[in-house]
């Protein structure tokens, strides 16, 4: 690729020299990344974006540290991440989903506060619920993404209008859609406020009203078990929880 022949450059004697070629490399590749088009998206093989990305980052090393490297390559593999999610192709989302995932894992796994937070800060910003939460979205979308909600969850950023976009997004779905919902929601039970998790009972009370299957009676089953084994019960009355719902039905 057009990174390939910059990498003589290491053996160039003059510092100054160096650093401007590889400044020019790295805006080079950030201008490829925003024109990258989703029919290039679509073509891009995981193999051949693989070896684009190491030789960035060996032509980076040249001229900084392992740190600022580790930096610049987090912020161009985020928005590659972006780019696949974005696109109309269902595997490149799944891919994008994948990656958000592991990035979510590795936070998790590894805690540290700077690193999570710049994550949590880039889902926020680039809006990345509405995202996987857009009206063609697919069931399997959102079933791998329940860490990403969990996630969420858990640094406190899940309000009611989250809630509410994820429930009306099983609205005329299909039943793998609204399963896939309810299970996200179900992955989020243990970060919930007291308040989102009244507001899914509301959201469960309006539904009963409309219809009754048994998906939604096994969903208000297993999230009142949840909540009840939470540390959400401590703030949230039994009484308030579960009786309208029963008078509901």
């Amino acid at each position: 690729m057009f990174i390939s022949p910059l990498k003589g450059i290491k053996h160039i004697a003059k510092k100054e020299i160096r650093e401007e070629i590889v400044e020019a490399g790295k805006d080079t590749f950030c201008k490829w990344i925003q024109l990258l088009s989703d029919k290039d998206i679509k073509e891009l093989s995981k193999e051949k974006l693989n070896r684009e990305l190491e030789q960035i980052k060996d032509l980076l090393l040249i001229a900084y540290s392992a740190d600022e490297t580790r930096k610049i390559m987090q912020n161009n593999e985020m928005q590659i991440t972006l780019k696949f999610l974005q696109s109309e192709s269902l595997e490149k989302r799944l891919n994008g989903i994948g990656e958000i995932k592991r990035l979510v894992e590795r936070a998790e796994n590894l805690p540290e506060s700077d690193n999570e937070n710049f994550l949590l800060d880039w889902i926020l910003r680039n809006h990345i619920l509405e995202i996987i939460l857009h009206e063609n979205t697919h069931s399997e979308i959102i079933k791998r993404a329940s860490p990403i909600f969990a996630f969420l969850a858990r640094k406190n950023v899940v309000n009611t209008n989250m809630l509410d976009t994820l429930w009306k997004c099983q609205q005329d779905k299909d039943e793998n859609t609204v399963l896939a919902i309810y299970e996200a929601i179900k992955a989020m039970i243990e970060f919930l406020s007291s308040e989102s998790s009244r507001f899914v009972y509301e959201r469960i009370n309006r539904t009963f009203l409309g219809k009754l299957d048994d998906k939604l009676l096994t969903f208000m089953r297993d999230f009142t078990i949840s909540i009840l084994s939470s540390s959400a019960m401590k703030a949230v009355s039994y009484t308030h929880l579960t009786l309208p719902t029963i008078c509901s039905v």
